[in-house]
C-alpha cells in the first residue's frame, strides 16, 4: 500500500497521432493502491486525490466515486497488446459498480476524416467472467455537445488461470472513422458491459479493458511533388522554396499544413512573426495563410488552408520564403511538407556561398 506518490516517466507526455498520453502513462495517486494478482491497480476516486492527468474521466450510470479502475504490470504475466510500452497502464472502464469512461478534446479541422483506434480487453480484474464485455467508443462535436458516430465492440473472452485472474484480456484493436465537425473533437471510451448483455448500464465488478488510443488524421486525396529549384546565398536575400499538390480524388477540404526545415543547415523561415505561406490555386487565384512557428523555429504549422483543387488531376502550388543565414552549409538540400497526412519534399534549395 502506498498513501502518497505520484509516478510519471520520461516519455508520458509522447503523443501517437493526435491523442496525448495514449497509453495512459501520466497519471497521479495520493492514496487508494491494492494489489490484485499480477496486477497493481489504482481505483479513480475524487476524494483519494487520484487522476489521468490527460483524460477526464466520468460515469453514465452508477457511482461517480470510483468511474475507473488503471491496471499497472507488476509481474511479468501482466499481458499487454503487441508493442506496448513495458509500463503502459490499462483503464478498466467500470470503476467498481459504475459504468465508466474517459475522454481528450482533440484538435481537428472541420470536414476532415480521422481514424480513431484502440486496444480492447476483457476484464483481468479477479472474479470477473460473464458473458460479454463490451466498450463504446465515441467522437462529439466539442462545439454541440452531439455525437459525430459511436461504434460498440465487445471483448472475446479472457483466459482466465488458477489464480482467479484474467491473465489473457485477448487483446484486439478496433478502429473508428468519424469526419470532423469543429475544431475540436471529444473522443470517448465507455464501458458498455451492461448493454451488451441486455442489462442495466453497469454491470457488478466486471468492465471493459481499453489502453493504446491513438487519432490519425486520414490521408488527404492528393499527391506532392517538388516545386522548381531555389538558390539561395548565405547571408542574402530570401528564395521561395515550395511544393505543388495535384487531386488525385474529386474533393479534398481545408487541410493543415506542417513545413520544416531540414537540420542543421542554417536555413531559416522568413517574415516573423506573421509568417505567411501562399497557395496559387487551380483557378489561378493567389491566397495567403498565416502560420504558427514551433518552439525550436525548425516547423510552422498553417491550418484550415483551402488548397483550391477544383477535382480530380487539378493542381495548386504552395511557397514560402527561406534564408540561408552567413554560417549555412553550402550544397543541396530542401524542406519537408506534410499536408493532409502525406509528406513531400520542397524544392531543391542550391545553398551558395
Amino acid at each position: 500500500m502506498q498513501d502518497s506518490t505520484t509516478l510519471t516517466t520520461a516519455d508520458d507526455t509522447a503523443q501517437e497521432g493526435l491523442v496525448q498520453d495514449p497509453w495512459f502513462l501520466d497519471w497521479e495517486a495520493k492514496a487508494g493502491w491494492a494489489e490484485n494478482g499480477n496486477a497493481a491497480y489504482i481505483d479513480f476516486a475524487p476524494d483519494r486525490g487520484t487522476k489521468l492527468n490527460k483524460w477526464r474521466t466520468g460515469v453514465l450510470e452508477g457511482s461517480a466515486n470510483n468511474p475507473i479502475s488503471l491496471y499497472r504490470r507488476k509481474y511479468s504475466g501482466f499481458v499487454l497488446p503487441p508493442k506496448a510500452p513495458r509500463d503502459a497502464g490499462v483503464v478498466d472502464l467500470n470503476g467498481f459498480g459504475a459504468q465508466g469512461y474517459v475522454e481528450q478534446d482533440i484538435r481537428t479541422a472541420p470536414g476532415t476524416t480521422y481514424t480513431l483506434s484502440f486496444w480492447l480487453g476483457y476484464d483481468m480484474f479477479s472474479g470477473t467472467g460473464i458473458a460479454k464485455v463490451a466498450a463504446q467508443v465515441s467522437a462529439i462535436n466539442a462545439d454541440t455537445q452531439q455525437e459525430i458516430a459511436h461504434r460498440q465492440f465487445e471483448a472475446p473472452r479472457g483466459g482466465k488461470q488458477a489464480n482467479n485472474i484474467n491473465n489473457e484480456p485477448g487483446w484486439k484493436q478496433h478502429t473508428l472513422k468519424f469526419k470532423a465537425e469543429s475544431d475540436v473533437t471529444t473522443i470517448r471510451l465507455a464501458d458498455w458491459t451492461g448493454p451488451a448483455n441486455g442489462s442495466n448500464r453497469h454491470e457488478g465488478l466486471t468492465g471493459a479493458d481499453i489502453t493504446g488510443v491513438s487519432v490519425v488524421e486520414d490521408s488527404a486525396p492528393i499527391s506532392l511533388s517538388p516545386g522548381g529549384d531555389v538558390t539561395l546565398r548565405r547571408g542574402g536575400s530570401p528564395g521561395y522554396p515550395g511544393v505543388r499538390v495535384t487531386a488525385s480524388g474529386d474533393h479534398t477540404p481545408p487541410q493543415t499544413v506542417k513545413v520544416t526545415l531540414p537540420g542543421g543547415r542554417g536555413l531559416h523561415f522568413v517574415g516573423e512573426p506573421d509568417y505567411r505561406l501562399t497557395v496559387l490555386t487551380s483557378g489561378g487565384h493567389q491566397n495567403q495563410y498565416a502560420g504558427t512557428l514551433s518552439e525550436d523555429g525548425q516547423t510552422l504549422t498553417f491550418d484550415k488552408v483551402d488548397l483550391g483543387l477544383a477535382g480530380k488531376g487539378t493542381t495548386s502550388t504552395l511557397w514560402l520564403p527561406v534564408s540561408a543565414d552567413g554560417n549555412a552549409t553550402p550544397g543541396d538540400t530542401s524542406l519537408t511538407f506534410r499536408i493532409g497526412g502525406r509528406s513531400g519534399s520542397s524544392s531543391r534549395i542550391h545553398v551558395t556561398g
